[in-house]
């Protein structure tokens, strides 16, 4: 009976191992093979600790020093979408408020608000912005060396103010209508605190980054420029100039904007706040008061030491109480000024609430680069309800995430990490039910080439709804792309991208994905069997039922051995 026993005690234990194994596994190591450091653990520059549990200077929008450091948003995007650093001045929301200017049904404006260059790739819905412009000025195609024997692929670039109203979380600037001032709602029911107590966080010293004399001068060439963008906005509204040139125009002004943008920024000229060297560390945002609805999150961030030569954005990411991600914010990072990124989230009961905000990008080469990053403020706004419009094509590009596990780093809109198993979350929302294609394009990074056998990226890629994999062509120079189905539910989809097979070598070769662009694409409607069976929340009730049944057959086989024993 012992023998039957152990036995029975060892089948239940293999079926709790097959139950737990299935929810998921732990990644890999994100340190060194081919990619940065994190921190030390010791410095010896480290300032008072940070132990602060409200943080009265972190929040608000002001400082005695400076007055509005802060601007509402609206001010803010009519300058174009700097908070993503990829230069991107021009074109991204040109578009957008031109059609805001016309009607505030800026979504109706997507398909009229690009240029699509027919792709002979098999996957021809994928098509090509004639113009998208990069830190390097103007690409057509892949700014590389395309190979003979491969194919370059570049997919349009939806411009994300049009459609981000009905977006959840925004990563790629803030979730409004440019024209529209979705800050304008009572904000006096809003209190809230910042806890720096839970994470190794540190006071930053107070010093003048640039004089007053500057700033004022800054600001009053980018005033003037705002204003030849709203009038160059009521020309087209009055029709007198049409979409064509006032694109343009505001393209040209919005260069000029970035190129004044990168000497003071985008939140204020007085270096203050916390600091931490090291990724992962909490700051607590406690919400005290607050109505249910949408809030905006906004962090001013600047760098403490010396960046890596493309480490173009910190990222956050803000997740509540139970430790579930409500959303990512992308700062543009820069040694000398700060700048600002937010996201969008909704909050059903948020008085009480502690949201977590926590850096993850963490890069240190001794002697060569330190990321650290610097907060000056967190500030929360109740914004107005996103308008919302079910939708069944929608395109991402890299930088446009939701969620991150793992170490990713970004270069224009592109985002890349050196190791396996880093997820990445990107989120679709307001999409129609049905079966969709998604299409992942990307291609290596690094200095190093790919190992000669290294042909493609194994991709997992996983939803609450249905899990799919695909292997992309990996290439040194070119962009390609795959193409998988996936079924999706009516309403919010988040698709959470894993590459699990990393290759290097020191100072031989290396793999690096770097995703430049992630869509989706209703094809037709799922059948109920199909959705039933091919859903996550369908995959889990069923081995949980498999479980169940499993170990009741055991157990009863362990009762029937027993009674017959004692007989």
């Amino acid at each position: 009976m012992t023998i039957k026993k152990s036995f029975l005690a060892g089948l239940l234990a293999i079926s709790a191992a097959f139950i737990i194994t299935s929810c998921g596994s732990a990644g890999d190591s994100n340190v060194g093979q081919g990619g940065p450091e994190v921190s030390p653990e010791e410095y010896t520059d480290l300032g008072a600790p940070s132990v602060d549990t409200t943080n009265a200077a972190l929040t608000g929008t002001t400082t005695p020093e400076e007055g509005v450091i802060v601007e509402d948003v609206v001010n803010v995007k009519i300058e174009g979408d700097l908070e993503t650093g990829t230069g991107d001045t021009g074109l991204a929301g040109a578009d957008s408020i031109l059609d805001g200017a016309v009607s505030s049904e800026a979504i109706e404006a997507v398909a009229d608000s690009i240029n699509p260059v027919t792709d002979s790739s098999p996957n021809s819905d994928i098509a090509a912005d004639s113009e998208k412009t990069g830190d390097e000025g103007t690409e057509t195609a892949d700014s590389g060396d395309t190979a003979a024997d491969e194919e370059t692929v570049t997919a349009v670039t939806e411009p994300s103010d049009t459609t981000v109203s009905t977006d959840v979380i925004a990563v790629n600037g803030d979730a409004v209508d440019a024209l529209d001032n979705d800050e304008a709602v009572n904000q006096s029911d809003v209190d809230y605190s910042l806890d720096s107590s839970q994470g190794r966080w540190y006071e930053e010293a107070k010093k003048e980054l640039f004089s007053d004399a500057e700033a004022k001068a800054v600001k009053a060439e980018i005033k003037n420029l705002r204003e030849q963008i709203k009038t160059i906005l009521a020309s087209f509204k009055n029709k007198e100039t049409n979409k064509k040139d006032a694109r343009a125009q505001i393209k040209q002004i919005r260069e000029k904007i970035a190129v004044l943008r990168a000497k003071i920024g985008n939140g204020g000229r007085i270096q203050s706040g916390i600091y931490t060297n090291w990724a992962n560390e909490n700051l607590k945002l406690n919400i005290k008061r607050g109505e249910p609805g949408w809030y905006r999150v906004i962090i001013i961030a600047k760098n403490r030491g010396n960046l890596p030569e493309n480490y173009d954005r910190f990222t956050f990411s803000v997740t509540d109480s139970n430790n579930d991600t409500l959303g990512g914010i992308s700062v543009k990072a820069s040694d000398t000024v700060y700048h600002r990124g937010s996201a969008d989230i909704r909050l059903d009961n948020p008085a009480g609430t502690s949201l977590n905000i926590v850096w993850t990008n963490d890069a240190f080469m001794k002697d060569k680069y330190d990321a650290n990053v610097n907060i000056k403020k967190v500030v929360l706004k109740k914004i107005k309800e996103p308008k919302e419009k079910a939708v069944n094509v929608k395109h991402l590009n890299g930088d446009e995430f939701s969620f991150t596990d793992g170490r990713w780093f970004f270069e224009k809109t592109y985002a890349h990490t050196f190791w396996a198993n880093q997820i990445i979350g990107y989120t679709f929302n307001n999409l129609e039910e049905g079966e969709y294609e998604v299409t992942i394009t990307a291609k290596n990074y690094d200095s190093l080439p790919l190992e000669k056998n290294y042909k493609e990226f194994n991709v997992e890629i996983d939803s609450d709804y249905d899990s799919a994999s695909m292997n992309i062509k990996a290439s040194d120079k070119s962009w390609n792309h795959e193409t998988v189905k996936m079924n999706f539910a009516k309403g919010t989809t988040t698709l959470y991208i894993n590459w699990t097979n990393d290759v290097y070598k020191e100072k031989e070769y290396d793999s690096n994905i770097m995703i430049k662009t992630i869509s989706v694409k209703k094809v037709q409607k799922s059948s109920l069997t199909a959705f039933l069976l091919r859903t996550k929340p369908g995959n889990k009730v069923f081995v949980l039922g498999a479980f169940l049944m499993l170990s009741g057959l055991i157990f009863g086989i362990y009762l029937k051995n027993k009674n017959t024993s004692e007989a």
